[in-house]
């Protein structure tokens, strides 16, 4: 057998380039906010799941080598030794040809893992509250459906009763297909629902990009796609059926509900207000858009801008709901390089001021590209994500890595402490600034990244560079701390002053 190993890196955003970076994270969690499981530069790594136990503990679900893992942690980052091996469950893919790309945990503390496996066919794996396989559910904790044909699984949700919806697609010559197959709770398909346990929609003329599922506690089935309203025309859509499986024709009288459209449209969230309104999330010609449905499957008018809310170059991946109807989004930025992005908005759908900057943290994880693919909120509020970690600008699959990271409730940002090291001589003007900036080093040192900052430590903009010129007329007036980085000096905060 050939021996591996899988290294936990408590890292800093610094750690390629050996400087601070400004961190968005909460410190208390791992070294400044974030955990990187690392895997040698041959291989890739990546977080799909996340969730949080009752007592804190923070559960992922994701792959590293040639291994599916599942990782349990203390609400601290440190892995938790009382759960499989040193906080780890591991299985090679070869041994069940399963992929986990889905966690959800149990009333009973269990833990249920789906995904598809080499056949493409709809899988579940089930573990007991301390990592080990749960030999009372399938064949020593794994089930395996096919859901019909050749396709995909894209993601799962439980019944109030136990029962198991997962959802993924059927790929046809004259598009995807939406694929539901039902699981009883001790793993059997449920022959009860649809055709021997299946339920397959073909929607639109091009069919369908199916992105979530969730169960209504009446026990009706929620599914958010994209698809093609007609041969030009892409859409956000929702369907709902009953739980027999059959289309709920009392939802927009045909069980179908279509939205705004576009021309490259992304479906990849959804979430259930207590209210029975929904809303869908993803991105429209590379910005986030949301989209807030009554629970009778029309438009509500009354959320952002007639039924809309939205941000520019961003792509929303994942939604969680604060108690307060507060949307928390999370996904990543689509301008110059993929970053990690967390957003929050109010309940009518504008954006939340009180959350990190204008509403919006954007977090460089790595200096590639990054992409958040889950989120979860703590009971504190504190908002856990995890995804992927590229290990430099120019890295792609095999130098990706698995990140987990931990903002605050408020998502504010600080800006951290200086490095020791050389303290350049650097002139700042004109002071107060109107439309430039202009930065002068003793040594003609170029700056390669200007980040400005609020008096209350929250981040503003990474500014554009031109010959170490900085472009400052979009912001307004006021106080700003601006933080500049170069290959010859530490890092230096200086106070700076725009005025239009």
């Amino acid at each position: 057998m050939r021996k591996f190993c899988i290294v936990l890196l408590f890292v800093i955003s610094c750690a390629i380039n050996g400087i601070a970076q400004p961190s968005g994270l909460d410190s208390s969690f791992g070294v400044n906010g974030k955990l990187i499981y690392s895997t040698p530069s041959t291989y890739t790594s990546e977080f799909d799941g996340i969730s949080v136990q009752p007592d804190g503990k923070i559960i992922s679900v994701g792959s590293w080598l040639q291994y599916q893992v599942v990782l349990r942690c203390k609400p601290d980052g440190h892995p938790d030794s009382s759960f499989g091996v040193n906080g780890i469950f591991s299985r090679s893919f070869s041994s069940l040809n399963f992929i986990y790309r889905d966690i959800v945990l149990l009333s009973n503390s269990k833990i249920l893992l789906g995904g598809d496996d080499a056949a493409n066919n709809h899988s579940l794996f089930r573990l007991n509250s301390n990592g080990t396989p749960d030999s009372t559910f399938g064949n020593n904790g794994y089930v395996s459906a096919s859901a019909g044909g050749q396709g995909y699984y894209v993601a799962m949700s439980l019944q109030p009763d136990g029962k198991i919806i997962t959802m993924g697609t059927i790929i046809t010559g004259a598009g995807n297909v939406i694929a539901i197959v039902r699981f009883m709770a001790n793993g059997t398909v449920d022959s009860s629902f649809g055709i021997n346990g299946r339920v397959a929609t073909y929607i639109g003329n091009y069919g369908a990009t199916p992105g979530a599922i969730t169960v209504q506690p009446d026990g009706k089935i929620l599914v958010g796609t994209q698809a093609y309203k007609n041969q030009q025309i892409s859409a956000f859509a929702c369907l709902r059926y009953l739980p027999v499986g059959s289309l709920d024709t009392t939802f927009n009288h045909t069980g179908i509900a279509w939205g705004t459209t576009g021309f490259l449209t992304y479906v990849k969230t959804m979430a259930l207000q207590p209210d029975g309104k929904i809303i869908l999330g993803g991105a429209i010609n590379g910005n986030l858009v949301l989209q807030r449905l009554d629970s009778n499957g029309i438009a509500d008018s009354s959320f952002g801008n007639n039924s809309i809310a939205s941000a520019d170059t961003c792509v929303a991946s994942c939604m969680a709901l604060r108690n307060n109807g507060s949307i928390v989004i999370g996904g990543y930025t689509t301008a110059n390089k993929e970053d990690w992005a967390v957003m929050q908005f109010k309940p009518g759908g504008t954006l939340d001021s009180s959350f990190g900057q204008y509403g919006k943290i954007f977090t460089e994880v790595g200096p590639g590209n990054d992409r958040m693919y889950d989120i979860a909120l703590q009971a504190d509020g504190k908002v856990v994500a995890c995804g992927t970690y590229c290990k430099t600008a120019t890295s792609s699959g095999a130098q990706v890595d698995a990140a987990i990271v931990r903002y605050h409730s408020d998502g504010r940002l600080i800006v951290s402490q200086p490095h020791t090291g050389i303290i350049p001589d650097i002139t700042l003007y004109p002071l107060p600034a109107s439309d430039l900036l202009h930065i002068h080093t003793s040594a003609n040192a170029a700056i390669m990244d200007a980040s400005l900052y609020g008096m209350d430590g929250r981040c503003i903009a990474h500014l554009p560079i031109n010959n170490n010129t900085l472009y400052v007329a979009g912001f307004p007036n006021g106080l700003y701390l601006l933080r500049l980085l170069s290959p010859s000096f530490s890092p230096i905060t200086r106070r700076i002053i725009i005025n239009h």
